[in-house]
């Protein structure tokens, strides 16, 4: 009895030999030529699918392997060619971004490959949710500073009184306690920074903690 049988190939030429045997002993074989050409292998380093803080001289880092390759070229969002002969970089625009690289032989079989990403260079916007503007305390030498963002915030810095402070930092909230704070007037902001880096600065907000009551 005899079936059919898949067998795994490289590419280029190749040879298989086909032999059947009787049940007497006896056997004959075929031996066949054939050509394995499949399209263009494309293994795409850089861009990934990510987001970047930057715009310019980002990196296209590519391999292409082919025996009968003929030319490699790319576009972004669908735009205009541009004919590749080794990585290079690329400048684009803020937003998200689909590059496409592509690769054909001399038997004009083409491959593609896509990496969706993103370029950020804005940085959060921090809103105050503690403390008030212009916040005047009497009873407390304790308060707490919160804010939120548009965004996740990966580092909040809080600078009181020309200090840096580190904040407690969850997705887009950050806050920071402060206790025993002496009577005085106090000015404080707070820096952010997004996942890649980008910095936001929020307004200034004054505390004024006088606690000391006035003899009559």
């Amino acid at each position: 009895n005899c079936s059919n049988t898949s067998i795994i190939s490289g590419r280029g030429q190749q040879n298989i030999t086909i032999t059947a045997v009787d049940f007497n002993g006896n056997s004959n074989s075929s031996l066949i030529f054939f050509n394995v050409n499949p399209p263009p292998e494309i293994m795409l380093l850089s861009p990934t699918n990510r987001t970047y803080n930057t715009n310019i001289s980002l990196a296209l880092n590519y391999s292409v392997y082919d025996d009968n390759l003929d030319k490699v070229w790319f576009n972004i969002d669908n735009g205009a060619n541009t004919t590749l002969n080794g990585n290079r970089t690329f400048n684009t625009t803020e937003g998200q971004h689909i590059l496409t690289i592509f690769a054909n032989d001399t038997d004009q079989q083409t491959s593609s490959l896509n990496a969706n990403f993103t370029v950020d260079m804005t940085g959060p916007i921090i809103n105050f949710s503690a403390p008030l503007s212009n916040l005047s305390l009497n009873i407390t030498h304790e308060f707490y500073v919160n804010i939120t963002s548009n965004e996740n915030i990966s580092v909040g810095i809080l600078e009181f009184n020309g200090t840096n402070e580190s904040m407690n930092c969850s997705g887009t909230i950050c806050s920071k306690l402060k206790e025993g704070i002496a009577d005085g007037f106090y000015v404080l902001k707070v820096f952010a920074n997004d996942s890649v880096g980008n910095l936001g600065v929020s307004e200034y907000r004054s505390i004024n903690i006088s606690t000391v009551v006035n003899g009559s």
